[in-house]
């Protein structure tokens, strides 16, 4: 492996030297590895795609319309974005769209999945948060974005070293002619790795003209490189010249360049604009995904795919806006919240957020774990140990993971050890893939082993992480009905109907128990079609045990059977955000989904801890929080609403509705989220 990682001569998947990529920009290669997927869906076995990885092809828009073109006689001609329904594995950097001329339907649900994490925590405590990782654990780099140039660097370095060289040569090639020296491949390489390292997204996109996002992302990229080389103890003095080649050669051409003397004309730059866009994703795969979402560990669970670990919390503004954009641009994108690639599931995530309610509690909770770790090495005479961050990350899983019950401990420990030893092997920093550093391995294992073997110390991280699994399973509840309501098409991933406590790749491959979950369903289908009496008794009694797996299908039980009847309302329905106003308002999130007859008011708690939302104790229930004259302002909204009923509590829509207090200009919320923490109610809007 190590030999071809320098002397490889093909492309790769990422950093698997042994796996060739397919040149399916090749119409003969396209027509021979697509027959199968094509004839499916010509014979309506197939009705939609998700195209995973689509940054390593050349020219990904014209792979998806040569897709479109190739099933264009099995799908409907009238679709907006092509005959078929394709979801693009694109992963979205902040603020980045996907571009407007893919014949797709959208993305497959990373950048909801991150927005949504980002809302149902505090972004308020983001400096508290900080403080007490970096109290912890030592951490000096300033911002995610540092780190994760290093970390592009490095896999750079040691993955993709035959990649840069031919690159570097191409390049060389590209300058005019009195400038071609061999003897200044080193710096070339140099000046390549620093801008590959700075760019901000996986990659731009070929085309005749470069688009104004794509200048501006290189235009960023070669200022921070060129920043980052002016800094450097052995600066040559010709990076700047050298940068300013590669700039004009990826936001070219203009439409109206002519090559000048000497230079090479503009195919082949355009060409080593692709290879050099097609270097960008996989090492930001890579280098961010699998190298510098293991080392950052302030706050795990916003640290996942496509996600900027330096934005911490998303307001119930900006939430509101992704939404409506898109509604307008992509209304028929995925909606993930947990997928195969996720660094946790979403259950894990939503435990993780708690921290941030609380900070000064959790970083009582983790120096009280340190210390009693500690006392445990010690009488187990351990020479080596796992070093702080690696004791972060540990201690945020236990948050996210802890068993409560404590159940199977054995089993519990054996999923641990699997997770810990791939994500020391990923950061890199003290065993690696290639490299494994057995004793320290051993030490992370064996730690584990003193934590679950000691009784005393089991029991109280138990009751320390209680709280936390209680408004993590919360914030489960309020996550799922944004999920199913908002613009876009909802994904639930295997196992995720109910309250998953899956990790990484492969735990999150383990067998799903479907049997169990069909007879669940099959119960709550009984419960649907009994009074309303019986629905409220049935939801109060999970609240009250904390059967939040029973709570959590339920859910996607009643939102998922309103969507198949009202199809259209949420497919091309209005959303429009309607204003909380009064002292809890940041503590609810709140939006109608209508056309011209109907709507559905959505309504989800955020923030329960600090909002003194009635924990795991507490006997007395939702209508116990207190939400202080807190009101839902509908007349600001433009919305009259008439027979109104929460589909989440009463029965089919066969059943006359059930009087609840959505009348009047600003219902309270007192009244509206008295039984569960989120609503949907369904009302018919008043003509007049």
């Amino acid at each position: 492996w190590q030999e071809a990682a320098r002397r490889i001569n093909y492309r790769r998947f990422f950093d698997v030297s042994g796996l060739a990529a397919l040149r399916i920009e090749d119409p003969a290669v396209f027509e021979l590895t697509h027959r199968q997927v094509v004839e499916l869906v010509r014979a309506g076995i197939v009705s939609g795609l998700r195209v995973d990885h689509p940054d390593g092809l050349r020219d990904p828009g014209a792979y998806f319309r040569r897709l479109q073109e190739a099933v264009a006689d099995g799908g409907d001609e009238h679709r907006a974005k092509g005959p078929l329904y394709i979801v693009a594995e694109k992963i979205l950097a902040e603020g980045e769209d996907l571009p407007e001329d893919w014949p797709v339907n959208g993305t497959t649900g990373y950048d909801f999945a991150n927005l949504a994490c980002g809302l149902l925590l505090d972004g308020e405590t983001a400096d508290a948060v900080d403080h007490a990782w970096r109290d912890f654990t030592g951490e000096t780099a300033p911002h995610f974005a540092d780190l994760a140039v290093v970390a592009k660097k490095e896999v750079i370095g040691r993955s993709f070293g035959s990649e840069l060289r031919s690159l570097s040569r191409r390049f060389l090639q590209l300058l005019p002619a009195g400038q071609r020296d061999e003897k200044d491949l080193p710096l070339i390489a140099t000046v390549l790795t620093e801008v590959i390292a700075c760019c901000p997204v996986y990659r731009t996109y070929p085309g005749a003209v470069a688009t104004a996002e794509a200048r501006r992302v290189v235009r960023k990229a070669c200022g921070d490189a060129l920043h980052r080389l002016d800094a450097r103890p052995d600066r040559d003095g010709r990076e700047p010249a050298l940068v300013a080649v590669v700039e004009e050669i990826l936001t070219g051409p203009t439409g109206d360049h002519a090559a000048g003397a000497g230079q090479a004309p503009d195919h082949e730059r355009a060409q080593w604009a692709v290879r050099f866009q097609q270097l960008c994703a996989p090492v930001m795969a890579k280098g961010v995904e699998d190298t510098a979402l293991y080392r950052w560990t302030r706050l795990v669970s916003i640290n996942d795919v496509g996600a900027d670990p330096d934005v911490t919390g998303v307001s119930i503004e900006h939430f509101h806006q992704a939404n409506a954009r898109r509604r307008a641009g992509w209304p028929h994108a995925m909606l993930a919240t947990s997928t195969h690639d996720n660094k946790r599931g979403e259950y894990v995530r939503m435990r993780i957020n708690v921290i941030s309610e609380d900070p000064a509690h959790w970083r009582s909770l983790a120096a009280g774990w340190r210390d009693a770790a500690e006392r445990l090495m010690s009488a187990a005479g351990m020479s080596r140990r796992p070093e702080s961050g690696d004791l972060y990350l540990r201690f945020q899983t236990f948050i996210g993971t802890w068993p409560l019950p404590a159940g199977d401990l054995k089993e519990y420990g054996d999923r641990l050890k699997a997770y810990m030893t791939k994500a020391t092997r990923e950061a890199k920093l003290h065993t690696s893939w290639t490299e494994p550093d057995a004793a320290y391995e051993g030490a992370v294992h064996q730690l584990i082993d003193l934590v679950l073997g000691d009784r005393e110390l089991v029991a109280r991280i138990g009751e320390d992480v209680r709280p936390f699994a209680w408004y993590g399973s919360l914030n489960s509840l309020a996550l799922t009905a944004l999920k199913l309501t908002v613009p876009g098409v909802p994904d639930i991933y295997q196992g995720a109907n109910v309250l998953d406590d899956s990790l990484v790749d492969p735990d999150n491959r383990r067998p799903v128990d479907f049997a169990a979950r069909k007879a669940v369903i099959r119960e709550l289908v009984e419960i649907a079609a009994g009074p309303a009496a019986g629905i409220a008794e049935a939801v109060a009694g999970w609240l009250a045990t904390g059967d939040f797996a029973r709570l959590k299908l339920w859910t996607i039980h009643r939102l998922l059977g309103w969507r198949a009847l009202h199809p259209q309302l949420f497919e091309t329905g209005d959303y429009r955000p309607v204003p909380v106003r009064g002292p809890r308002a940041r503590h609810c999130v709140a939006y109608v989904r209508s056309n011209a007859r109907h709507g559905v008011l959505v309504l989800a708690t955020r923030l329960f801890r600090e909002l003194g939302y009635p924990d795991a104790e507490a006997q007395d229930g939702p209508a116990a929080v207190a939400w202080d004259d807190t009101v839902v302002d509908l007349a600001a909204a433009g919305i009259r609403a008439l027979n109104p009923r929460n589909i989440l509590l009463e029965p089919g829509v066969e059943e006359p509705a059930v009087a609840r207090p959505l009348t009047g200009a600003a219902p309270q919320l007192a009244g509206l989220l008295d039984q569960l923490p989120i609503a949907a109610i369904s009302f018919d809007i008043d003509q007049g």
